[in-house]
């Protein structure tokens, strides 16, 4: 983080006004002016001097409504982030992640959070039946957040049975790790917040069994493995940004739990190969 930034940020940080404003633009994305002055309950000269200090970090859309920049959108999550736990600083780790809005698009949690619980419900369903028609349809073997060739022949209800045993249990060591570690704002939505970082691999399996004959059959496995990087890598990152906004722990600690689960995958899934390949290794 440049000097620039950090006195921007310092700024904002020591006046009660402008993180306010920060907060309600970072959580709810634009205002009108008369709409951030009832929110805030400050005249209008006290809020038009607060944009002027504000210059470059909340800006005036055309259709008249306030707005963050790219740079307003960093220092909101470098205040959401110091708002969950000590009374320092962000890392640079939280600059550069929420720097990265595509890769931890904390506000598509942000959406999901201001559906109903019906939607939500519908949703994880989507996730789960694309899952289980992936998971079939492929015959790979779901093993925590890896997904292995399909070195034996299972039948659909058993792929069916393993992969919704391994959502959940995959649900159950998020929700773990973060009760462990944090506070779970919302257990309901963390567990189907985990459910949608899925997503990627869903996709992946569905992709696996279309271009199966094409492709993926004439790869060998450690091609297949650095293939599917790609998308274990953003459920990876949307399993991070999950944990980060339902539990009141820093981004450190949401990496953390999601490295766990990679490791556990990864020991989880050479211990499976070794049962029924003995002697195999990546």
């Amino acid at each position: 983080m440049n000097e620039d930034f950090l006195a921007k940020y310092y700024r904002i940080a020591s006046n009660e006004t402008s993180r306010k404003l920060i907060f309600l633009l970072g959580e709810y994305e634009s205002f009108k002016a008369t709409e951030l002055i009832e929110k805030l309950d400050i005249s209008p000269g006290t809020f038009y001097d607060a944009l002027k200090r504000l210059k470059g970090i909340i800006e005036k859309a055309d259709d008249g409504r306030y707005r963050l920049t790219n740079t307003g959108k960093r220092i909101y999550y470098m205040l959401l982030e110091e708002s969950k736990g000590f009374h320092t600083i962000p890392s640079s780790m939280t600059s550069f992640v929420f720097s990265l809005p595509y890769l931890f698009p904390i506000s598509f949690f942000k959406n999901i959070d201001r559906q109903g619980i019906l939607m939500l419900i519908i949703i994880s369903h989507l996730v789960l039946v694309g899952g289980m028609i992936g998971m079939m349809m492929s015959g790979l073997i779901p093993v925590v957040l890896m997904m292995l060739p399909p070195y034996l022949s299972i039948s659909s209800i058993s792929q069916i049975i393993l992969f919704l045993v391994n959502s959940a249990l995959v649900i159950s060591l998020s929700y773990f790790l973060s009760s462990i570690f944090g506070y779970v704002k919302n257990s309901i939505r963390l567990c189907l917040g985990v459910l949608v970082s899925f997503i990627p691999i869903v996709i992946f399996s569905i992709l696996y069994y279309v271009f199966y004959n094409n492709f993926f059959i004439k790869i060998f496995f450690i091609y297949y493995f650095l293939i599917y990087l790609i998308p274990l890598f953003f459920s990876f990152t949307l399993l991070t940004t999950c944990i980060f906004y339902y539990v009141n722990l820093r981004i450190e600690a949401a990496f953390m739990i999601s490295l766990i689960l990679l490791l556990i995958s990864l020991i989880a899934s050479l211990f499976f190969l070794n049962i029924i390949m003995p002697g195999y290794t990546f």
